[in-house]
């Protein structure tokens, strides 16, 4: 095996990270384009018909969001999302106005909560802008298309839910600095759908103190499998690395391995680590490994090493658009192995040159092709919301918000509370769940005990088609 060490470093500060599952990089102190979020909201030319939905001007600390449900109606509102009220308020942090027809109790009925009222508040906190945002910025924007959902139907318990989205930019203080203001300043309830595979282990001692609970994350750090903090929708994080590589298999992709890992960050090494540790279980042998740099222009080099050794299978532990530039690189010199990725393969790879066979291993359902009827509800809320598809990562966010209205819902039908700790109590009673098929059977009743389940994609015709009927795989 031969390793490659580039001398090419970043030069602009860049925080990067990659893995099989998530691939993203962030620049420290980033400031989100305010615009950028409202257009990919208005995907497809439509305005979003989120109801009570605001991108309420740009937030100061060079944080973002959106936030849909109950709030201060002081701001303003822009055409693209529907002009509703809202306000700035927090460390990046946007919160909105009450989502319209809120009054009834549809989605829990029978069920209130006594003594508690006004909406409940959750955050979303994690990487929304830059790279980090193209791949991670629709976790938070399907939680958010979640509470625009509840709130539709009346709410939960007859109360709006509230989301506000923090960005931490890649930013380990600024995520602890989201963290504090949340619960402390917000009292969120909780957090849903974090997309924080940078930042993530250094906020778990605050939450530690704290004792509010993760409900959902990007399913990349050890931490969510160790940490009492983490209710999470998916299994151990090693199934992020090592899934891939398993649909690598069903797709027939051979057995023969190269491993292209970033140098800028140690996400990007543990990416690399599991995907040596999954290899056998697929079947595959690592034959070559290279280490580059995020902001490499080519990799003609590394391409024909893998290709004298023999690679059939090609595993990018680089962000999204490093990934499609080895593909153009290896594609230059006739050769075009099987790609395989995790969160980081992006929803329109197969339309791009070299990644057409490419095939994708998820920890949840995927973000298209499943006939289960949750999936489908989740598929039409975000076409209709947005257009399109969502990354897979929309996925992730999905699934997270359905499992804290689960957890919420048993909190309230046993204690007639919403509290961050009768979450966790109720949290922890979960067994055997998987939301309708959207998740594997969750086993919440400790840290680490949810199954290893993936589900397999490949590229066929410019597009994403599910493997093994878009069931999982555990």
């Amino acid at each position: 095996m031969r390793t490659i060490r580039s001398n090419r470093r970043h030069r602009l500060g860049l925080v990067a990270l990659a893995g099989a599952c998530v691939v993203v990089a962030a620049a420290c102190g980033n400031q989100l384009d305010h615009q950028k979020i409202v257009d990919a909201a208005a995907a497809s030319g439509k305005a979003s018909s989120l109801s009570g939905s605001s991108f309420a001007g740009t937030p100061s600390g060079g944080g973002t969001g959106g936030a849909i449900g109950a709030g201060d109606q002081s701001g303003t509102g822009t055409a693209a999302d529907g002009g509703a009220g809202g306000t700035t308020t927090g460390q990046g942090a946007t919160t909105a106005g009450p989502a319209a027809g809120a009054s009834a109790n549809a989605s829990s009925p029978g069920l209130t909560t006594p003594g508690q009222t006004g909406p409940i508040v959750i955050g979303s906190i994690g990487h929304q802008s830059g790279i980090p945002g193209s791949a991670g910025a629709d976790m938070s924007r399907a939680v958010r298309l979640w509470a625009s959902v509840i709130n539709k139907k009346g709410g939960l318990f007859g109360r709006p839910v509230q989301v506000i989205v923090v960005d931490d930019g890649g930013d380990p203080a600024r995520f602890q600095a989201g963290l504090q203001d949340l619960v402390e300043n917000r009292h969120v309830v909780a957090f849903v759908g974090n997309y924080a595979a940078v930042t993530a282990d250094s906020g778990d001692a605050y939450l530690t103190r704290a004792k509010v609970p993760v409900i959902g994350t990007d399913c990349t750090r050890p931490v969510y499998d160790t940490s009492a903090n983490y209710l999470n929708e998916c299994g151990p994080a090693d199934i992020s690395f090592s899934g891939p590589l398993l649909a690598g298999a069903k797709s027939g992709a051979g057995n023969k391995l190269a491993i292209l890992y970033c140098g800028e960050s140690q996400i990007c090494k543990d990416g690399a680590a599991g995907a040596r540790k999954g290899a056998p279980a697929a079947g595959m042998s690592v034959v070559y490994e290279a280490q580059v740099s995020l902001t490499q222009p080519d990799f003609t080099a590394e391409c024909i090493s893998a290709r004298n050794a023999g690679a059939t299978v090609l595993f990018p532990a680089v962000d999204g658009t490093g990934a499609e530039r080895v593909a153009v690189s290896c594609s230059r010199q006739g050769y075009k192995p099987t790609f395989v990725f995790g969160s980081n393969g992006n929803k329109d790879a197969p339309k791009k040159t070299g990644l057409e066979n490419a095939a994708m291993g998820l920890p949840i359902f995927p973000f298209t092709g499943s006939s289960v009827p949750a999936a489908q509800e989740f598929y039409k809320a975000w076409g209709d919301a947005y257009g399109g598809i969502s990354q897979s990562s929309g996925a992730m966010g999905w699934a997270s918000a359905k499992l804290f209205e689960l957890i919420a819902t048993k909190a309230v039908q046993t204690s007639h509370s919403l509290t961050p700790q009768t979450l966790f109590v109720a949290g922890r009673t979960i067994k055997g769940e998987t939301l309708g098929g959207l998740v594997g059977a969750l086993d919440l009743t400790a840290p680490g005990r949810n199954p290893s389940c993936y589900w397999a994609l490949h590229g066929k015709n410019g597009g994403w088609e599910a493997l093994n009927d878009a069931k999982a795989s555990c």
